[in-house]
């Protein structure tokens, strides 16, 4: 009963690393995204 719930606790978590992985790769691009644009005002409000 244990082995069983061991292996398919495994099988989940493999399950879940993938779209993890694709979440935090969306998160980065909207981060980079935001800090580009708040880069471009910080530096129009600079000049």
């Amino acid at each position: 009963m244990k082995k069983s719930f061991s292996v398919e606790e495994s099988n989940i978590l493999e399950k879940v690393k993938i779209p993890k992985s694709y979440v935090s790769r969306l998160w980065l691009m909207v981060v980079a995204k935001y800090f580009s644009k708040w880069r471009n005002v910080f530096a129009i409000k600079k000049k």
